[in-house]
Parts: structure tokens; C-alpha cells; sequence
């Protein structure tokens, strides 16, 4: 999987920086701060390999404390 197949896949579902919204076909909440997506629905395996690599690749790093 990589960026091209997943945007491919996800479609609609991204939003404007690089979150995921959508309830079209299923329930799909997620933004990039956050450690947990909300997915609620029925979901083939590509879909759900492409939510995992999106969230995996676009998820904002934490910053350090100290």
C-alpha cells in the first residue's frame, strides 16, 4: 500500500489535512492528533489496510516534553 492507492481507495473520505470523515458507506471519524480512529459499519480488507496505512502515514507526530 502507499499514498496513491490509498487516497485511490479512502476517495471522499479525506479531508482537508489529511483526516478522515465520512458516513456514506459506514461511519469513518479520525483526525491526525488523534491516537484512535471511530469506525463503525461494513468494510472490505483494502479499505481497512488503506485506513490503517493513511492513519499509520499521516498521523502528526507528538512532541517531546522537556
Amino acid at each position: 500500500m502507499n499514498e496513491s492507492e490509498a487516497k485511490k481507495i479512502l476517495g471522499i473520505a479525506i479531508e482537508r489535512g489529511d483526516g478522515l470523515y465520512t458516513n456514506l458507506d459506514g461511519a469513518i471519524a479520525w483526525n491526525t492528533d488523534d491516537e484512535k480512529i471511530i469506525m463503525e459499519g461494513e468494510f472490505t480488507p483494502e479499505y481497512l489496510e488503506a485506513v490503517a496505512w493513511w492513519i499509520k502515514n499521516k498521523k502528526r507526530p507528538t512532541e517531546s516534553i522537556g
